[in-house]
Order: C-alpha cells, then sequence, then structure tokens
C-alpha cells in the first residue's frame, strides 16, 4: 500500500516500507485521474489530504539573491497571476509542484533553468549564500530572467561606510588613517564571506599594517596559526612590523638551515613567516597544517601558473587566503586566473574554460573586470591623499641570499683581518658597502664602459630583484623616480639595464657630469611624457636642483651622513611639488647598512634636541665597530 505526504512543501508518494517517491506533477494528475498517463496503482492524494487544495493555475518561481546585514543569501519566490504566494522551505533540486499556504500548484515551466542556475553555483539549500555564489548568480546571463538582485555587484564588497567606524583591536600598536581603516574592515569582510582576496594598494599605503590589524584580530577570537609566505628579502621586515604594530603576537621566523621539521611546532605560534623557497622545500609538511590565514606577499609570485612555486603554494589549505600585491596583473590575462586561482578557484573556473572565455585583450580584460573587481582592493595614494602626510619615508630592511650572505662574510672577515692593530675606520667599510650596493661593484670585469653585464643583475642580488619590483610598480603607475646611489659602477649598472628591462629612459647624474649641463638633464627628464628614471649620486645632485616631476625618491645605498641623504630628497620634496613624495631607503639588515641606518636614525633624533655635528666622517668608533661585526650569516642562524 501506498500514502501521499507533504515533505518540505513537496508532494510524494510513501510506501508502506517507507521509501519515499519523489513524484512529477503529471503523476499527481494521473493518481487524481485527470491526467493522459498512468499513475501506477498509486491511490488519488485527495483522498489522503482531504483539507488540501488542488490549484489548476500554476506558480511562476523565481529567485531573489540579496545583501543585508552583512550576509548573502538566495531565496524563493513564488507569484499566482502576478501576486505573491508566500512559500515554505523547498527542497533542491527543485521539484516541478509545490504546495504553499495549504494549496498545491504547479510550476510553470522554468524549473529545469532554474535547478541549472543552482547546479552551476552549487547551492544545495536556499538561505545563506558565499559571495561566490552570489556574483556568479549576478554575472550569469539569465540574471535578470530568472534571478532578481537587490544589490549592487561592487559596492557591496567596497562599501567603505561599512567599515570606516569599524574597531580596530585594542593591542595593535598603530593609528590607522581612515583609508587603512577601510582596508582593515574590507579584510575582515572578506575572511568572513569568501575564500580569499587581493590586497593591491599602491606601495607605500600600508598593506602591511593592514594584514597584520586582520591577523591580530583573528588572534583576539581564538582563530588558528597564520602562515605569512614573501620573497626572502623581506621576512626580516615582516619580522620588524608585526614586532612594532603586533608586539603581542607570538610570530616564527622559519628559516635556515636548522629549522623546525614538524608542523605542531610550527602551530604552537600565532603567525609564521617563511619564504616561497622554504615554501616549497617544506610543503610536504606545510600541507599537514591547518592554517587559518595564509598570506602570500608580492603575490605576482605566482603570476606563472605552471612554475613549482605557484602549484606547490595552491596546495596548502587555509580558511582564507590573502595575495598582497602592488602589482596585481601584470604582462597577461592568465596572470589573472593564476592569481585567482589561488584566492578564489571556482569564481574563474578551470585554465581552458577561461582561456576560451577571456582572451588576452582589451576586450577579455574588460570583460572579466566585473568578475573579480570585489575581490580586490586598490587604491592609489592620488585617491587618498588628504589622509596622508606630505612626505611618506618608508624604510625596507631587506635580506641577502644564501650566496650573497656567504660571500658577504668572507669580505667582512678580510676587513677585519686588515685593521688588524690599527683600527677600523670609515675606509675599511668601503668594500661591504659596495658589495651591499650590488655585487656588480666589486667585480673587476664589470667596468663603467659597454662590456656586457656578467650575469643577470637580479639573480645575484635580492636587494636589485626588490628595486625591479618597485620600479614596475611607479612605471605602471605612470610615475617617475629619482635614485641615488654613492657608487659609479651602480650607476653604469642601472643606465644599462633599466632601459631594456623596463623600456624607459634612464639619465643620470655623477660627479663627472658638467655643473652646466646638470640643470638642462633634469629639465630633459621632467620634460618626459612617460615614465622615467633619474639616477643621481647625492654627492654631485643633493643641492641645487628642483625636481619635482618626480614624486618618488629612492635611496639605494644609505650614507652615513643623514644631512646628505635629507637634502638628495628635498630635490623632489620642496616647494612646487604638489603630489605627495614616497621615500624609499632600503638596506640589508645584518650588516654594514643597517649600521648606517641606526647611525643615521641616531643623529636625527639627536638633531631634535641639540645641534650635532652630521659629518659621516665623525661617526663614532662604536659605530664603526659594530658595522664590521654584523654578520648575515649568524642574523640568518639566529
Amino acid at each position: 500500500m501506498k500514502h501521499w505526504e507533504i515533505c518540505n512543501d513537496e508532494l510524494v508518494l510513501v510506501a508502506d516500507t517507507g521509501f519515499v517517491k519523489h513524484v512529477s506533477s503529471s503523476f499527481v494528475y494521473n493518481a487524481m485521474g485527470v491526467g493522459s498517463g498512468s499513475a501506477q496503482d498509486a491511490p488519488d492524494p485527495r483522498g489522503d489530504l482531504p483539507d488540501l487544495h488542488f490549484s489548476k493555475r500554476g506558480l511562476s518561481i523565481s529567485f531573489s539573491a540579496s545583501f543585508h546585514d552583512g550576509k548573502f543569501s538566495l531565496l524563493p519566490k513564488a507569484s499566482k497571476l502576478g501576486k505573491p504566494v508566500p512559500l515554505g522551505k523547498l527542497p533542491i533540486p527543485l521539484p516541478d509542484h509545490v504546495v504553499a499556504d495549504g494549496v498545491w500548484y504547479f510550476i510553470n515551466d522554468n524549473v529545469a533553468r532554474l535547478n541549472e542556475i543552482l547546479a552551476a553555483t552549487g547551492v544545495s539549500s536556499f538561505g545563506p549564500i558565499s559571495l561566490v555564489q552570489y556574483l556568479q548568480l549576478v554575472s550569469m546571463d539569465h540574471a535578470g530572467e530568472c534571478v532578481s538582485i537587490n544589490d549592487d555587484l561592487v559596492d557591496v564588497a567596497k562599501r567603505s561606510s561599512s567599515f570606516s567606524d569599524l574597531a580596530v583591536p585594542p593591542l595593535l600598536n598603530a593609528k590607522l588613517y581612515p583609508y587603512q581603516l577601510i582596508g582593515y574592515g574590507w579584510l575582515k569582510f572578506m575572511a568572513e564571506q569568501a575564500d580569499g582576496c587581493v590586497l593591491g594598494d599602491e606601495m607605500g599605503l600600508g598593506k602591511t599594517l593592514q594584514v597584520i590589524a586582520l591577523l591580530l584580530a583573528r588572534h583576539d577570537e581564538g582563530r588558528r596559526t597564520s602562515l605569512v609566505i614573501a620573497p626572502v628579502s623581506l621576512l626580516e621586515n615582516w619580522r620588524r612590523e608585526f614586532a612594532r604594530f603586533a608586539p603581542t603576537l607570538d610570530v616564527f621566523i622559519h628559516h635556515g638551515s636548522d629549522r623546525p621539521g614538524w608542523v605542531k611546532t610550527l602551530e604552537t605560534h600565532d603567525v609564521v613567516v617563511m619564504s616561497y623557497g622554504t615554501a616549497i622545500s617544506d610543503l610536504g609538511m606545510l600541507a599537514m597544517g591547518n592554517w587559518d590565514v595564509l598570506v602570500l606577499d608580492e603575490a605576482q609570485a605566482i603570476k606563472n601558473p605552471d612554475s613549482r612555486r605557484s602549484i606547490s603554494i595552491k596546495r596548502i589549505s587555509r580558511a582564507f587566503g590573502i595575495a598582497v600585491s602592488g602589482t596585481p596583473f601584470e604582462n597577461h590575462i592568465l596572470d589573472v586566473w593564476a592569481l585567482f586561482n589561488f584566492v578564489e578557484p571556482p569564481l574563474l573556473g578551470d585554465r581552458d574554460g577561461f582561456t576560451a572565455e577571456y582572451p588576452d585583450n582589451l576586450e577579455g580584460a574588460a570583460k572579466l573586470e566585473g568578475s573579480i573587481s570585489p575581490f580586490i582592493l586598490r587604491r592609489t595614494v592620488s585617491e587618498v591623499a588628504d589622509d596622508l602626510p606630505q612626505k611618506m619615508v618608508i624604510n625596507v630592511p631587506l635580506t641577502l641570499l644564501d650566496s650573497e650572505a656567504e660571500a658577504y662574510e668572507e669580505i667582512r672577515r678580510l676587513v677585519v683581518e686588515e685593521a688588524g692593530g690599527a683600527g677600523a675606520t670609515l675606509a675599511s667599510l668601503t668594500r661591504l658597502r659596495m658589495f651591499c650596493t650590488h655585487p656588480f661593484v666589486l667585480d673587476d670585469s664589470f667596468g663603467v664602459g659597454g662590456n656586457a653585464l656578467p650575469a643577470n643583475p637580479i639573480s645575484v642580488s635580492s636587494k636589485y630583484g626588490y628595486l625591479c619590483t618597485l620600479l614596475e610598480e611607479i612605471i605602471l603607475r605612470g610615475e617617475k623616480a629619482l635614485m641615488f646611489t654613492s657608487y659609479r659602477k651602480m650607476l653604469a649598472l642601472l643606465s644599462r639595464d633599466l632601459p631594456s628591462r623596463f623600456g624607459v629612459s634612464v639619465f643620470e647624474i655623477d660627479g663627472s657630469t658638467d655643473p652646466k649641463l646638470r640643470q638642462s638633464i633634469v629639465d630633459e627628464f621632467s620634460a618626459q611624457e612617460q615614465p622615467s628614471v633619474l639616477v643621481l649620486n647625492p654627492t654631485a645632485a643633493g643641492t641645487g636642483l628642483n625636481i619635482t616631476a618626480a614624486c618618488n625618491v629612492i635611496h639605494y645605498n644609505l650614507e652615513w651622513n643623514p644631512a646628505k641623504e635629507d637634502q638628495a630628497t628635498a630635490r623632489a620634496y620642496r616647494r612646487g611639488q604638489e603630489r605627495p613624495v614616497r621615500v624609499y631607503r632600503l638596506f640589508y639588515v645584518g650588516t654594514v647598512e643597517e649600521s648606517i641606518k641606526e647611525r643615521m636614525d641616531l643623529k636625527r633624533e639627536m638633531a631634535g634636541k641639540a645641534i650635532v655635528g652630521t659629518d659621516g666622517d665623525s661617526a663614532d668608533r662604536e659605530a664603526i665597530i659594530r658595522a664590521l661585526s654584523l654578520s648575515p650569516v649568524r642574523s640568518q642562524e639566529q
């Protein structure tokens, strides 16, 4: 025997054994004797359900996708002859009939289409849905036909008013600018709604601080260990930023030959920071972890989807992923797919489908923008300039490559031996300073003439690699840069490599440049409509020149004399400069450059309290001894 029941607002046929049979609307009509087919000995449902009314008119069903109180949802809505009909809990996939408010209705002929939508977006039940599912619904061609959208695709994820009054973690040791507070709130929102996002603010706007604020908030909520993967040259920068802004977090730098080999050891820390190379080497261990947030700094490092780095990183599981990059998209539209295959894999589908859908041209990029923009937060300096000081000084501590560290240590020991009992002098540190500028500066085979470079300058210098990343972003912004370096060979390297690497004009002024020609060089540089670089010796060009055409100043190697550096910076940061100026100070930790920075910082602090000498030759003996004692090899072992 069989009988009829109402289950989840659907009319079903139930056998004595308890087996539930889901049937079509035509089957129901046949059981009632008003259809043209057989109901296979099913009883008339009106006998089992005498209070249920059977309508002769069908319902029209559609979906409503909305964003409310910080949540995305998808709900069905029904109407009969244009009037709404209240629905209960509908199953998915949708049947072709429904019981609503004591009445049985058949559903009009768009059921198959509605089920296609649900299957394509992975929605298995009505109610809360993810941000990705919401955006998929919005972007479908049939959105207007079957789905009504109650909010805007882009503004949902970027509505700044939702975050401007958000409280930051109480233990964050920083006051966020309004745009940084919005960025932190957006990251927090995305961590609740999606699997990942891209923080693509321009360099100098504090992307690291915004990420640290999120990680601190997640820690305060009792979340698991987070993982930060960055270029090896930036590990020390992350360590210092955590120590400065979130000193209560237990941060572990996972680097070096004696690093732990057991994931449970790493998970005892709040945050683990490591390089891409270490992540690849330790992938088996990392893949066993249960990470909360996975942060990829300089995330363009995974833009090649076929690279071992890209494939490996995507095997590390996490609750939420952040791709941090001032240049999220560089050369090809496939770069976008590679990044989003980490951030939110379902959004752009598989690689073959993506390349077929989005051609590598302007049309493909325009078509793609609407789908990915809600997952990217990108602010430029010009957009938030009112929130910024006129001059931003950005210290960039860098770590030597292992090969660089070994070579530096060998030179350091020779310098110490040569100093002997005579005592260390500034002159004795020159070779170390030259090496930190670039190994080519000490290479006798490389001169200032037209001979070829000994090798790719990035391959032997992590500082030069960072410089190229920095210049790439400056060039993409359409801006100009001043770069100061003390060494003639470094000027030659830059003048020879940068034009071919970036396709920009590079001008130079050093001690050999005729003083009468210097202003004309500045005028030509300033007249350039395209991004360009002016490389200068800080002594030769540190005074007398007005170069406000550039709003980026890069001190590639630091000077003992802070006044010399400040005078060089003043070439761009002076009356007539209408844009915020970003000043980048690049230095290697664990080397003479770190000692120089410490000495400069001390002199500046003292200058604020008293009149002190700023001549580099008067640096005290203790500072020189410390410079000679610093070892990048020992620093990496600690």
